[in-house]
Order: C-alpha cells, then structure tokens, then sequence
C-alpha cells in the first residue's frame, strides 16, 4: 500500500484542535459487519467508544469478500445543528482507528474545515508489483446531510481491498431513518458486496436521492404555488377562486412573497452546486470501474459474470450522471423563473411606489389649493384695509382740524385748507390699488397653473386599473 506524503499533515491539522471540539456525549457508535450473501439479518451493533477502539485494536481482518463499517451518529440530528469541527473521539483515537484500518488519513481533514459547505470526493488506487489493482481508497464529504432545518453532515472513508474484497469504512453523519435505508440497500446488494464500487454507490444514490425528494422536490412545489398565486404560471389556480391581481396585494404580502422567492434561490443554489458534484462523483466512480474491471480472474465462468455485472454498474452510473445532469438542468430553469417572479414583484413594487408618490403630489396640491383658498377672507381684509389705509395715514400725518364749529353762528365751517387733504389721499389710495392689482394679477397666474397640474394628475392613467399597466403579466409566462 502507498503512503501518502501528506498523511503526516492531516494528523497535526487534526491534532492542532487540542480536543477542545471533542463532544463524546453527542455520538453513538456502532458496527456493520457480514459476509457477502448473509446480510439478510444485518443490524447496527451498538457499542460504546472504549469497545470500539477495544475492537479496532484486537481484530483480525477477514479474508472472505464482505463489509466492517464503524457508523457514527450525531444524537441530536435534525434537532440542533451539527458543527463540522465536533470531534466524536479525541484527536488521538481518531488517528488510531484510520491507521489501524487503514483508511485513508486525509478524511481527518476533509470532515472538518477541509470540505465544509463545499463537499468533497477523492479516491486512490493503489497497485501491486505487477501493475493490478490491489486496494482502492474512497472519501465522500457531502456537503449536506439528512437534516433539513438544521446543519448536518455526512462523512464517508471506505476501504477496498482487491484481493479479499472487503470493504472497511467509517461513516459519519447518518440520521437514524438514513441508517435504516443504508442497511436496506446493503440487504438488496448482498451478492454484490464483494465489488469494491457497491458501497460507494449506495451511497452516491442516497445522496441523490436526499437532494431531489427532500429538498428540490419540496422546493419546486411550493414555488409553482407561488407561481399560480401570482398569476404567472398556465396552471389554473388550486384555490377556491382566481387569485386577485398582484397590483392589489398589500404590501405586506409583497414583502413576504418576495422574501420566499429570495429563499427558493438560495436553495436552488445550494443544489446546482450539490448535483454538479455528485455528478463528478459518478463520473470518477466510471473511470474507477475501468480500472477495477481489469482485474485478471482465473475462473473464466467468474469472468464473464463479473463482466456482466460490470456492464450493468457502468449503465447504471452512466444512467446516473444522466438523471444528474437533468436535475442541475432543472435548477438552472427554476432559478429563471425565480427571476422572472422578482422581477415581476420588482416592477409591481415600483408601480405601486409611483402611484403613491402620486398620490402623495395630489393631495399635496390639494392642500396648497385649499390653503389658497382659505386665504380668501383674510385678502377681503387687506383689501378694505388697503383702501382705508391711506386716509387714515394721509389723517394723521396731517394731524390737523379740517372741520370747525362756530359758535355764533351755531354752524360746521370748513377749513379752506380741507383741499389738501383730498390732493394727497387720492393719488396715494390710487397708487396702492394699482400694485395691489398687479401683485393679485401675478399669483392668479400662478394659481391657473397649479390648477392645470391638477387636471393633468387626475387624468393620467393609474396603476390601479390592470387595463393601463406597463407590465403584461402574460408576457412572464414561464409554464
């Protein structure tokens, strides 16, 4: 068997958490053990850390084609979330168990920071004196898991070995339900447990088949809801009546729709990169099956079944990158129309924007008529003030008697000045009415144009009416 040059770096990385992420109240263990053909009975065996290291210490591997698998369950899956950097053993024991099963050591790394968020899959064929294949190395880091309201993982590192065809593997991450439907599929793969493929697989189709009808499936339901709500979609409407017209909904309901559209792209996001990945999974598990199909047989009978089976696998993952491809496609179509929604709420936000903005113009014309208006009595006022004014200002300017009582005549004379009064009084009175109607004159005009705004507003065409919208609903159709 190889060395890998970089073994060394994976147990210091790992070593260099000192533990503090060791979480020993967090995991059960257990074991999957059977020979090929006799796993109609299989089941986890439940074991406590102490007994698996007792039981990696103290076996001896067998020689017979068949599978030892150390499973590792998060207790609380699906309940709280599972951080990538929670240790289920000390750092030490850890490195033990892959050195003692010889599993590939980079897993240390790539279960942790190495492949969180992103995933990741590597393989190596290791090779005996003559060229044939003598033991292959698997690790998968899904970048997901079986929990879809909280974080979660799985981790798988398999080891194949060409000679026995036995497998041992450590696998990290399973939810109860998963580890029921794993032992399942191993039921169902009995006779094919001595390929060094059958495992990996299993488990590329559970990956599958988790992101399609967990998460895609869920998703794209309730979009196309979405959709018929909205009116955006060829599909009648499974309500009790047609959906009314998006110009009407609240704003509320805008925000809230708008936000679940946002959310439906981040998951269809997520499972673009997800199908792309396990696609490449697949495509790498061909080229290994290549590699594993030249492996020289003596008996010819076994040869030719082997071939058979051979063929089958290869379509069966050929038929796998296929559906694959399908459902990233699918991804890419309903990010489109994810779009297409947005921008469609996007428009109808902006609408409903410019009809408030213009109603908010109208009443703030209406006020500024009403205030002028209002103004009127109090121009009543000025004016007669303003006609008053100049006499009043001419009199006490004069300060003088134009009027005298005489009294032996007992008669009202008047002063011979009195023509003073009426030369000053009138040209000033006069003079003031002229730059009052001038003044008056001017912001009648302005008054006219405000007016005229108005008129315009008012028949302009609203966002209300669906007859005057911009934007054609019909013209979003996507289904």
């Amino acid at each position: 068997m190889g060395v890998d040059p970089f073994d060394n770096w994976y147990e210091q990385h790992l070593r260099s958490g000192r533990d503090v992420n060791f979480k020993p109240d967090d995991f059960n263990f257990g074991l999957l053990r059977c020979d090929v053909g006799s796993a109609d009975n299989i089941r986890k065996e439940d074991v406590t850390a102490e007994e698996l290291l007792q039981w990696t210490a103290t076996r001896s591997p067998r020689q017979t084609p068949g599978i030892d698998l150390i499973i590792c369950q998060y207790k609380f899956c699906g309940l709280r979330d599972y951080s990538y950097t929670s240790l289920p053993l000390r750092t030490s024991e850890m490195i033990d168990i892959f050195g003692k099963l010889h599993l590939p050591k980079q897993y240390l790394h790539l279960r942790g920071i190495g492949g969180a968020h992103s995933g990741a899959f590597t393989s190596f064929i290791d090779r005996d004196s003559d060229g044939k294949v003598s033991q292959i190395q698997f690790v998968i880091r899904v970048g997901h898991g079986s929990s879809t309201a909280y974080s979660s993982m799985w981790s798988f590192a398999l080891k194949w070995d060409a000679q026995t065809g036995r497998t041992d593997g450590f696998l990290e991450g399973f939810s109860p339900a998963s580890l029921t439907e794993f032992t399942e599929h191993i039921k169902s793969s009995s006779t094919y447990l001595g390929h060094g493929l059958t495992l990996p697989e299993i488990l590329v189709h559970m990956i599958t088949t988790q992101l399609n009808d967990r998460m895609r499936i869920p998703c794209e339901e309730l979009f196309y809801d979405e959709e018929r709500r909205t009116d955006l979609s060829n599909l009648s409407y499974l309500g009790s009546k047609r959906p009314a017209a998006l110009q009407t909904w609240s704003l509320d309901e805008i925000q809230g729709i708008t936000t679940r559209a946002n959310r439906y792209i981040t998951t269809m996001v997520y499972l673009k990169r997800r199908f792309r990945s396990t696609a490449q999974i697949t495509h790498r598990l061909l080229s290994i099956l290549e590699e594993v199909s030249r492996i020289d047989r003596t008996d010819s009978d076994a040869w030719t079944q082997d071939q058979l089976e051979d063929d089958r696998r290869k379509q069966r993952l050929q038929n796998r990158v296929g559906v694959l491809e399908g459902y990233e496609y699918q991804t890419e179509c309903m990010l489109k129309r994810i779009e297409n929604l947005n921008n469609v709420l996007y428009t109808v936000l902006a609408q409903i924007d410019s009809r408030n903005q213009g109603r908010l113009a109208k009443i703030n014309l209406q006020i500024a008529q009403a205030v002028r208006n209002d103004s009127l009595p109090m121009r009543t006022i000025a004016y007669i003030t303003l006609v008053l004014l100049p006499g009043a200002f001419v009199a006490a300017i004069f300060g003088m008697n134009f009027f005298q009582f005489d009294e032996t005549t007992r008669e009202l004379t008047v002063a011979r000045t009195f023509w003073h009064y009426w030369a000053i009084t009138i040209p000033v009175t006069i003079l003031v009415l002229l730059v009052w109607n001038v003044w008056n004159y001017r912001e009648n005009r302005k008054g006219m144009d405000v007016h005229k705004s108005m008129q315009y507003l008012s028949k302009k065409p609203q966002v209300d009416d669906m007859e005057t919208l911009d934007v054609d609903p019909s013209a979003y159709y996507q289904r």
